[in-house]
C-alpha cells in the first residue's frame, strides 16, 4: 500500500528510528500487510532482539483485519 511505499522510500537511519518509535505490537501489525521483501529490509533495521521478537510474532499471527495493518501503517507513518 501507500504506507509501505513511504516506508521503503526511507533511508536506514530514518527507518531505524521509525520503527524503534513505535510499540512493537503496532509494528508486527503494520509488517503483517507489507510486502514481504519490504518486510524483511524493515527487520533487519531493528536491532536482533527486536528483530527476533517481531519475526516470531509476525509467524503466529492470525485473524488480522485490513483496518487494524492500515490504522498500524498510518500510526507508523505519522
Amino acid at each position: 500500500g501507500e504506507i509501505g511505499e513511504q516506508l521503503a522510500r526511507l533511508d536506514d537511519a530514518s527507518l531505524a528510528a521509525v520503527l524503534r518509535s513505535v510499540d512493537v505490537q503496532v509494528a508486527v501489525v503494520a509488517l503483517a500487510g507489507c510486502d514481504p521483501s519490504l518486510a524483511a529490509k524493515l527487520l533487519e533495521r531493528l536491532p536482533s532482539r527486536e528483530s527476533q521478537l517481531v519475526a516470531c510474532e509476525l509467524q503466529h499471527l492470525t485473524g488480522v483485519r485490513l483496518a487494524d495493518v492500515e490504522a498500524a501503517q498510518h500510526e507508523i507513518a505519522r
